[in-house]
């Protein structure tokens, strides 16, 4: 699995650089400090993981059984530009400062503002942080028109990347709703928020662009959406662990920040159904405190093993693990196909520890 992500991501990488190389030279006359946003922008995504334009070139395979992905690259780095523009906004929104182990970009537009001694620098470097953003987006839907595709199946490719990327925007509504609210959330809330902010876009979205993109059967499209979903979700669930129990060098953020946020996880939420007295006080007082401890953190660590929400987290997450195993083993591809996927979930369960 890892050696399918590295060619995917090496693929993509070479694609995105000519791309953005050739957009900064475009939009040489609108300002020549702007190619260094675009510069900016492709260096983050060089410092993901690029599932997502991997996702696409496995759709593509399994839809049309042809290792030849040049015509779907502009659609893997599509997905790749969204994910950047929506990572930027997303830490403006939970306020942090970290991305991918540097500086986030509002943190490093503020710092900048602030060097030269500009009004408000905190205000300004998330406003800039917005528009970058944004002008990922933009290229994201410039970069999805540029796959050669005949037009039935370009025309099936935008509908559903742009429907997509509705689900994600309301998803995103729904998460930061959630988080506001002083009460527990409901597991089905945080269930669907999982599912349209980060589980559909991350696997089902690229997986059924790649297919469609291919030609692939109806067929062959609804039941890697079904996958992706599950997939996805178990996606969802680790990042939860992980953005407790996982170390900030190996997640590129200070551990603790869905905490600081206030995050209504699924863990989170089977820790209060499993606590009570003084701890569920303190729990309740920790989460959402912007100024919470190491001492805290562990609190929240110990408590989350104690209540028995850790290993109830793990045991659902066991349980969609094998209905995901199920599905693929009927997935309507070819063994080497539905080898990659098994990998998929064996690595993503695995990663980050």
């Amino acid at each position: 699995m890892k050696e399918f992500l590295a060619a995917a991501k090496e693929r993509t990488s070479r694609y995105l650089d000519a791309f953005l190389s050739e957009k900064a030279r475009d939009l040489a006359s609108v300002g020549d400090h702007h190619a260094a946003t675009l510069r900016d922008i492709g260096e983050f995504c060089a410092r993901g993981k690029m599932i997502r334009a991997a996702m696409t070139l496995l759709g593509w395979r399994a839809g049309s059984g042809d290792n030849n992905e040049t015509g779907i690259l502009p659609i893997a780095g599509a997905m790749e530009l969204l994910h950047a523009g929506l990572l930027i906004h997303d830490d403006v929104m939970d306020r942090d400062d970290f991305r991918r182990g540097h500086p986030a970009f509002h943190r490093r537009y503020r710092d900048r503002i602030a060097d030269e001694g500009s009004a408000d620098p905190s205000h300004t470097g998330e406003s800039l942080a917005v528009c970058a953003g944004d002008v990922a987006f933009f290229l994201a839907g410039e970069s999805l028109a540029r796959a050669a595709l005949p037009e039935p199946h370009h025309a099936e490719v935008r509908r559903t990347f742009f429907h997509e990327c509705l689900l994600v925007g309301l998803g995103q509504m729904d998460d930061v709703s959630l988080g506001a609210r002083s009460e527990p959330a409901a597991v089905a809330d945080i269930l669907r928020v999982y599912r349209y902010k980060t589980a559909r876009y991350t696997f089902s979205m690229p997986l059924i662009l790649g297919a469609r993109a291919a030609g692939g059967s109806r067929v062959l499209c609804e039941r890697l959406d079904a996958t992706g979903e599950r997939i996805g979700t178990l996606f969802q669930i680790k990042d939860d662990e992980l953005g407790l129990f996982g170390e900030a060098a190996a997640i590129g953020k200070p551990t603790g920040s869905d905490i600081r946020e206030g995050k209504k996880t699924l863990l989170f939420s089977l820790m209060l159904e499993r606590t009570g007295g003084d701890d569920r006080d303190r729990l309740l007082r920790t989460f959402g405190n912007s100024g919470i401890t190491a001492a805290d953190i562990a609190f929240v660590r110990d408590l989350a093993a104690k209540s028995g929400a850790l290993a109830a987290v793990r045991s659902r997450a066991a349980a969609i693990e094998a209905d995901a195993r199920t599905l693929i083993s009927g997935l309507p591809v070819s063994t080497e196909i539905k080898r990659i996927f098994d990998e998929l979930i064996t690595y993503n369960r695995d990663r980050g520890f």
